[in-house]
């Protein structure tokens, strides 16, 4: 009895927390209770499921097993605050996070920003050096008529650019709304980035006196189209 007793203890000893710095604190305790109420953010965010331990092979499609996934040991600071940035600029799971992580918005939420602007940045960059690849290529084989193909690759980049960035707009949104106090880390990436739904926003003006009016699209401060008179 007295060898169970003492092998249960050591059990307990080694179930124990390494000590976490308080921001790893808070946003350990804001993740757990993230993935308790939305079990399904692990599927919609890898750097979260990175974050937590592993599930039992037995367990893993179970939602029980799911929600009870904690921390994993060895999760630094930096590991941590980009979990929390991620679903926090990811407008699916804003509201639940805001909520969840409210004590560590800020850092978290300062942290998912900077680092769409460091990915957009990355992607421009290789999106360049791709399209500049192919120019070259194209230009030696048949002489030219490399235009397009590197237009091609230079709008699929900012189109996936531009998708992130009108769905952490989509996400900011929801938070300011729950957390008006995020404004000043908001107003900072706004700034260096483009109007939020710039692509989008596009409409068609009827036809009116005499004149039929094509699409109009705004693009930032401003704006393109035409009519001709019918």
């Amino acid at each position: 009895e007295r060898a169970h007793r003492t092998t249960r203890g050591a059990s307990r000893l080694r179930r124990r927390r390494v000590p976490m710095s308080p921001l790893a604190e808070v946003l350990r305790v804001g993740l757990e209770r993230l993935v308790r109420r939305r079990p399904d953010a692990f599927q919609a965010n890898l750097a979260l499921d990175a974050v937590f331990d592993k599930p039992t092979k037995a367990g893993a499609k179970s939602e029980r097993q799911t929600t009870s996934r904690q921390i994993r040991k060895g999760a630094t600071d930096d590991d941590l605050l980009a979990a929390a940035g991620a679903v926090l600029v990811n407008p699916d799971f804003a509201v639940a996070a805001g909520g969840c992580l409210r004590p560590a918005v800020m850092h978290a939420l300062a942290h998912g920003l900077d680092a769409l602007l460091a990915s957009a940045a990355t992607g421009a960059s290789k999106g360049r050096a791709a399209a500049e690849g192919t120019a070259e290529g194209k230009a030696r084989n048949k002489g030219g008529g490399s235009k397009a193909s590197a237009t091609d690759t230079d709008d699929e980049t900012l189109m996936t650019s531009a998708t992130t960035h009108e769905r952490a707009c989509a996400a900011l949104a929801l938070l300011l709304e729950l957390l008006p106090h995020i404004k000043p880390v908001v107003a900072r990436y706004l700034r260096v980035t483009a109007a939020p739904f710039a692509r989008v926003v596009r409409f068609a003006v009827p036809s009116r006196g005499g004149h039929e009016c094509t699409e109009i699209e705004i693009n930032g401060g401003g704006a393109s189209g035409g009519c001709k008179s019918q």
